[in-house]
C-alpha cells in the first residue's frame, strides 16, 4: 500500500518548517553582533563559541577575546574587560531568546496556517 499524496499545503508547511529551522540555525549558530567595546564588533556563536564565552565571563577579568569589524570576517583578539565580557555574553544571549522565542511563533503559525499562500507570507 502507498503513502497518501502530500497536499499543496503539507508540502509548502514542509518546505517553510526547513526554512525557518535554517533561519534559527543562521542565527543562532553562526554569529551574532555586540557593542561591548564601543563599536559594533562580531562574535562566534557556534557550541565552541558558546563555552568560549562563557569561561571568559567566569574569569571575571580582562581577557582577549575573539571577534571581527565584520559577520563572518577575520577574527582578532581584542581586550574586553570583565564588564565588557559580560555585556557581550548578554547580548549573546538576548539574541539567542529571541531567535528561540521567534521559532516557536514562526511554528505554530505554520501550523495555523490553513492556506500555501498563509503559509508562503511566514518570514523569519
Amino acid at each position: 500500500m502507498s503513502d497518501p499524496v502530500p497536499t499543496p499545503l503539507e508540502i509548502a508547511k514542509g518546505d517553510k518548517i526547513v526554512e525557518i529551522e535554517a533561519a534559527y540555525e543562521d542565527t543562532v549558530h553562526t554569529s551574532f553582533q555586540s557593542n561591548a567595546l564601543g563599536t559594533v564588533y562580531w562574535y562566534i556563536s557556534d557550541l565552541e563559541g558558546h563555552v568560549n564565552l562563557i569561561g571568559a565571563v567566569l574569569a571575571n577579568q580582562t581577557v582577549p577575546y575573539r571577534c571581527s569589524t565584520t559577520k563572518g570576517g577575520q577574527l582578532e583578539f581584542r581586550d574586553h574587560t570583565a564588564t565588557q565580557i559580560n555585556q557581550v555574553f548578554q547580548d549573546g544571549v538576548t539574541i539567542k531568546i529571541g531567535a528561540i522565542s521567534n521559532r516557536a511563533i514562526k511554528l505554530a503559525d505554520i501550523d495555523a496556517a490553513t492556506t500555501v499562500a498563509a503559509v508562503e507570507a511566514i518570514t523569519w
